[in-house]
């Protein structure tokens, strides 16, 4: 599940799980294979993220489901190992409102921290200079000839 706080409350985005249906558009993300056996496991080919089309899911004596990447290529993925798969599969439309949500509040974050950062600066100049010592540019300190 990916995941991260906001403002006091949970913000994620679930994984597909049972949710997965033919034609659904999905992304593959935040996966570290454990064994990167391509014939065990075939979407270890692929960076993260990545997308795909479910283009069949079957629940008869073969269980699984078909997945097709951006280049046309099919991967089934049997059933024993789609529960693996599934765990790293999100609707595309979900987290891609889950990875704007998690820019911006990345974003929001870093700003606080330069306006936390310019304000411990304004006041130890403030401090400086109420000490008697004279705060100098980089400029200034090549035109008075002392950088």
């Amino acid at each position: 599940m990916l995941e991260f706080w906001d403002d006091g409350g949970k913000v994620e985005c679930k994984p597909l799980g049972n949710r997965a249906r033919a034609g659904q558009v999905v992304i593959m993300d935040h996966v570290q294979w454990d064994d990167p056996n391509l014939e065990q496991y075939p979407l270890a080919l692929y960076p993260c993220p990545s997308i795909f089309t479910i283009t069949e899911k079957t629940a008869d004596r073969n269980p699984g489901f078909m997945l097709m990447d951006g280049q046309n290529n099919l991967i089934w993925i049997p059933g024993d190992r789609a529960w693996k798969t599934m765990s790293h599969l999100y609707d595309a439309a979900e987290w891609s409102a889950w990875i704007k949500a998690y820019a911006a509040h990345k974003l929001a974050a870093k700003n606080r921290k330069i306006e936390q950062l310019l304000s411990q600066t304004d006041l130890l100049k403030e401090i400086l200079v109420r000490q008697g010592i004279h705060i100098v540019t980089q400029e200034k300190a090549k035109e008075l000839g002392i950088a």
